[in-house]
C-alpha cells in the first residue's frame, strides 16, 4: 500500500509519512537535499547537487555524501527520490501533499475561489529557521524562492482583498490588507489600500491610525517618509472626503457587478494583475538603486533595440554590475506593466536571472539556464539541443550572473 508524504516548508518545515512526523534524518544537508528536490520538480544532475550541498568539499567526497544522504532518504521514505547514475529526481507520481505546489497551483489557475481554499497554508516564510551550514548555493536558492513566494502570495492577498472590497466584503479585505502589512510592513500600498477599506468600513479613526504605523515603520525600518500617495489619501481621509459605503451602497454596487458580469467576459483580479507582466524570477530588491541612472538608461535602450542580442556589463568585482542588471530588469518588467500590449519590451515571454556562481563547465551552464527558466526535459535529444529550440521561439532575456569563468565552454 502506497503510503502519503507531507512536506509543510512553509513556516518550521515538518516532514510526515501517514500522518506521523519523520525523523531520523542523519543532517539538516539531508533535509535540504529533500526539500530542494520536492520544490524544484525536476531531475537534477548528481554534480549540480553535490555542489549545492556539499560544495566545500573535494568532488569525490561530495558525490559520496550525496550518495549517502539519498541511501538515508530512501530508508525513511521509501521510494519517493528516483536515482541512476547521473540525475536524481523527486517522484511527482506518488502521494504527496507538498504545500508549496499546493499554493502556487491556486495562484497558477488565476481563480479566487481556490486561492480562498488554500490561503491558510501560507504559515510563514519558506523554510523559516531552516539553516544549512556551508552552503552558500543552498542559502541563495533558499532566499531567492522565500523571496519569489513570499511575493507569490502577497499578489494572491491582494486580489483576494480587491475582489472582496468589490464586492462589498468591506471586513474580510481588511483581514487581507491586515494580514499583508503584517508580512511586509514596509510595503506602503497595502498600507494604502488598508486606510481606504478602513475609511471605507466607517472607521476613520482606525484609518488614521493605520497612517501612523506605516510612517513609523517606514522610518524604522528605510529611513524614508511616506510617499506622496499616501500622504495624499491621508489629507483626503481628514477632510472627510472618502465616502463610508453604506449597506446600500454595497447592494447597488453588487447588483451592478452582476449585471457587468453577466454581459461581458468573466474578469478575474488576480489573472488580471499577473498577466500585466511577463513572467520572470527576479528577486525583491529591499534597498534602492543608487546613482548610474546613465549607465541604465544606456543599457536598456540596447536592449530595447532588436538588433541586440548580446550584452555584456564589464567591470571589477563588487563594483554593481548585478545590481545595475536587475535594475534594468525590473524597469523592464515595470514598463511592460503599463502597457498592455509589450510596445515597449521585447521580453514578453520573460526576464530571468540566472547565477552561475556555482557552474563549473558546460553542462552545469545549461542545468543553470534550465532551471532558472522551467524547461522540463524531454526524453528526445540533448539538454542543450532542447533548450536552444525552446530559447529559438521565445522573446526572453537572460541575465546570465558570473559567466566570466565559463568562456571558455562555449
Amino acid at each position: 500500500m502506497t503510503r502519503e508524504l507531507v512536506l509543510n516548508l512553509f513556516g518550521n518545515p515538518v516532514v510526515a509519512l501517514d500522518g506521523e512526523v519523520v525523523t531520523g534524518f542523519q543532517s539538516s544537508k539531508v533535509q535540504a537535499l529533500l526539500y530542494y528536490l520536492a520544490v524544484v520538480q525536476r531531475q537534477q544532475s548528481r554534480s549540480l547537487l553535490a555542489n549545492l550541498l556539499w560544495g566545500d568539499v573535494s568532488e569525490a567526497h561530495a558525490r559520496r555524501s550525496l550518495t549517502a544522504a539519498l541511501s538515508n532518504l530512501r530508508r525513511l521514505l521509501g521510494d519517493c527520490i528516483v536515482a541512476d547514475r547521473e540525475r536524481v529526481a523527486f517522484r511527482r507520481d506518488l502521494p504527496c501533499r507538498l504545500d508549496v505546489a499546493m499554493l502556487e497551483t491556486a495562484l497558477d489557475t488565476q481563480e479566487i475561489a481556490a486561492l480562498r481554499q488554500v490561503v491558510d497554508l501560507y504559515r510563514g516564510e519558506f523554510l523559516e529557521g531552516f539553516y544549512v551550514r556551508d552552503t552558500p548555493e543552498f542559502e541563495l536558492w533558499m532566499a531567492r524562492e522565500r523571496a519569489r513566494l513570499r511575493e507569490r502570495f502577497m499578489v494572491g492577498l491582494d486580489a483576494l482583498a480587491g475582489h472582496d472590497a468589490a464586492v462589498g466584503n468591506l471586513a474580510q479585505a481588511i483581514v487581507w490588507m491586515r494580514r499583508m502589512v503584517q508580512i511586509e510592513p514596509w510595503r506602503e500600498e497595502a498600507h494604502r489600500n488598508l486606510m481606504r477599506y478602513l475609511v471605507e468600513d466607517g472607521q476613520r479613526g482606525a484609518a488614521l491610525a493605520q497612517f501612523e504605523t506605516c510612517r513609523k515603520v517606514l522610518a524604522a525600518e528605510l529611513g524614508v517618509e511616506p510617499e506622496s500617495a499616501t500622504l495624499a489619501l491621508v489629507e483626503q481621509i481628514r477632510a472627510g472626503t472618502i465616502r463610508h459605503r453604506t449597506h446600500q451602497d454595497i447592494a447597488t454596487q453588487a447588483s451592478d457587478t452582476q449585471l457587468d458580469t453577466a454581459h461581458s467576459p468573466a474578469a478575474d483580479p488576480l489573472a488580471e494583475m499577473q498577466s500585466q507582466q511577463p513572467p520572470h524570477n527576479l528577486l525583491l530588491q529591499l534597498t534602492p538603486f543608487v546613482g548610474r541612472r546613465r549607465a541604465a538608461a544606456e543599457i536598456y535602450q540596447k536592449l530595447c533595440d532588436p538588433a541586440c542580442r548580446l550584452l555584456t556589463l564589464v567591470g571589477a568585482g563588487g563594483i554593481g554590475k548585478t545590481r545595475l542588471a536587475l535594475h534594468v530588469a525590473e524597469t523592464l518588467l515595470t514598463q511592460t506593466k503599463l502597457t498592455q500590449a509589450h510596445e515597449l519590451v521585447p521580453f514578453e515571454d520573460g526576464i530571468y536571472f540566472v547565477s552561475l556562481v556555482a557552474a563549473t563547465n558546460r553542462t552545469e551552464l545549461i542545468a543553470a539556464i534550465v532551471e532558472a527558466i522551467g524547461l522540463p526535459y524531454q526524453d528526445a535529444g540533448s539538454p542543450v539541443q532542447q533548450l536552444i529550440a525552446y530559447l529559438a521561439e521565445k522573446k526572453i532575456l537572460l541575465i546570465l550572473d558570473n559567466f566570466e569563468h565559463l568562456v571558455d565552454e562555449i
